[in-house]
């Protein structure tokens, strides 16, 4: 049986945090992070979750 690899997200903000140690396991620079901010039109400090899988697929939680 062959099993495909999981492509499990990334953590790159928690609770309003950048979590730059995570960035390398992505492949992505802190100013993608910026980018991604910028189409949500928000900052880091609002953002409760965002996370990214290897392949790219985003997760964005703002707070309310």
């Amino acid at each position: 049986m062959k099993v495909e690899d999981a492509q499990l997200p990334v953590t790159v903000i928690s609770d309003g945090h950048v979590l730059r140690e995570n960035l390398p396991r992505l492949g992505k620079p802190r100013a993608w992070v910026d980018e991604v901010l910028r189409e949500y039109q928000c900052c880091a400090k609002d953002v409760y979750l965002l996370s990214c899988t290897p392949g790219g697929t985003l997760f964005f939680c703002r707070k309310e």
